[in-house]
Formats: structure tokens, C-alpha cells, sequence
């Protein structure tokens, strides 16, 4: 028996050049990283949204149209990749992360007392 390749899910997509945009983009005076990502992203997101008008204004024929885009999990505090099953603490990978922990804990301590 030998492998065969059958063609399957055929589809267009369209990736934006926001390269520009984001060179040209600029943190603002106490914006976090993790807030000019978010920021930045939006403004990807509005111009995918602008490409699919122009799309349905000018091809026809079209089954589907849709922006798709992947979802990362951070800590709020400090932008890290969250590694943890827990939705409130990321095993500590900042100080704000580490202390709301460090009170449970406590709390928990003294409960047993």
C-alpha cells in the first residue's frame, strides 16, 4: 500500500502587510508591553476587518469571509506565558502574581489552626 495525497479544504487567505503599521506604532507613556500588543493587535484586527469589506465589495461568489486569529494566555501583570491549570496564579512568575498566592496560603494556614 502507498501514500496518496488527496486535495481537501481549499481556500484562499489573505494576510495583511502590517508590518508598516507596527514599525510605525508607538508605546505612549505608561503603556505596557502587554498593553501596546494588545493596542497593536486591535489595529490588525480593524484592518482585516477593512479587507473583508473591500473582498465582498469587489469578488464574488464568496461562501465565507472571516478574520481568524490565535488567542495567547498571559498574566495580566507581566505579560508571561501562562503555564498553569490554576486561572488565578501562574506559579509565581511576578511579584503580583506570587503575593495574592502567598495570602492564600495564609489564609489557608490559619483555617487549619
Amino acid at each position: 500500500m502507498s501514500k496518496r495525497k488527496i486535495i481537501d479544504n481549499v481556500h484562499v487567505e489573505v494576510w495583511p502587510d502590517i508590518g508598516w503599521k507596527n514599525n510605525l506604532a508607538q508605546r505612549t507613556a505608561g503603556e505596557s508591553e502587554l498593553d501596546f500588543s494588545q493596542r497593536v493587535a486591535k489595529d490588525a484586527k480593524q484592518m482585516c476587518l477593512w479587507i473583508i469589506d473591500e473582498i465582498k465589495k469587489h469578488v464574488d461568489d464568496i461562501t465565507n469571509v472571516s478574520v481568524n486569529y490565535d488567542t495567547l494566555e498571559v498574566c495580566e501583570h507581566c505579560g508571561s506565558a501562562w503555564t498553569e491549570d490554576s486561572a488565578d496564579y501562574n506559579g509565581g512568575c511576578c511579584r503580583k502574581d506570587q503575593e495574592p498566592e502567598n495570602a492564600r496560603e495564609a489564609a489557608a494556614k490559619e483555617q487549619t489552626k
